[in-house]
């Protein structure tokens, strides 16, 4: 991707995903990125598909997959898969993971991607009845930003250090951490109607962090992924009245033998993990 692709690709994705908000400050943000790829294909001179990789150390995510509705049916996302996971072999991934709908889930199976876990969209308030910030919880200063990077590395599995990085550097962003002064209890991320990543060792300490991120966000409505399996996170957003409004499959490709998602009570966004 070139910046010149940008607009193209941003009314691709739009078509591709029947979404009518603009993804153009995310194809800016992933190719401003150091730690993303975005590969495209074209036909006729212009954009026909796209595909973002993120490379954490260990693990590729794949984000932004899409293909023009006219070039559909042609193999042309089993070929950008194929480049994809080329490129995910080249940085030496021992896992490639991606969120897939329901349309996708065959040619992710046909490629050898394994089924490990459902992903649910989740979308409710965020109100002014969130109650005064609980004392575990504060907000995160740039100076937090190694011991989170370190803290995400154990609970998530690769290294999001510069991902991380950008956040304090993001006037979007505003992040919270919990800490009772000796060691992290978890962190979360606000920003633009959107939380996560939400991290945690206690369900207490998410639901904490989960209400100081949505009162940053305070009169509008939010989204948040979360695990399926994480039964905690589930509790927590159906009592404050959230509601589940889509469901992706989790998959990976190569190891999978030590992928664990109980610690993680929502994603960064179902691409980027």
């Amino acid at each position: 991707m070139i910046a010149a692709d940008i607009p193209d690709l941003d009314a691709l994705l739009q078509i591709a995903y029947g979404a009518s908000r603009s993804y153009e400050r995310r194809l800016r943000d992933a190719l401003a990125n150091p730690t993303a790829r975005t590969l495209v294909i074209e036909q006729d001179g212009k954009p026909a598909a796209m595909g973002t990789l993120h490379d954490y150390s260990t693990i590729g995510y794949v984000a932004l997959l899409g293909v023009a509705p006219q070039h559909q049916r042609q193999g042309m996302g089993r070929r950008l898969m194929d480049a994809l996971i080329g490129a995910s072999r080249e940085l030496e991934h021992a896992t490639l993971a991606l969120e897939s709908s329901d349309a996708a889930l065959r040619l992710y199976e046909t490629l050898g991607f394994t089924p490990l876990g459902v992903t649910l969209g989740f979308a409710g308030p965020c109100s002014l009845d969130v109650s005064a910030t609980d004392r575990r919880v504060r907000r995160a200063m740039v100076t937090d930003s190694e011991i989170l990077a370190a803290y995400d590395a154990v609970v998530f599995g690769g290294d999001r250090a510069t991902t991380i990085n950008t956040w304090f550097a993001d006037g979007r962003c505003t992040v919270f951490i919990a800490d009772d002064g000796d060691h992290i209890g978890g962190y979360v991320v606000a920003r633009e109607g959107r939380i996560g990543p939400w991290i945690a060792q206690s369900p207490g300490a998410a639901a904490a962090l989960f209400d100081a991120a949505r009162a940053t966000l305070d009169g509008t409505i939010a989204v948040v992924y979360v695990p399926e399996e994480n039964l905690s996170a589930l509790a927590i957003l159906a009592q404050r009245g959230w509601t589940p409004r889509t469901r992706n499959t989790y998959m990976a490709l190569g190891d999978t033998a030590n992928i664990s998602r109980r610690g993680i009570f929502g994603l960064i966004s179902l691409g980027e993990g």
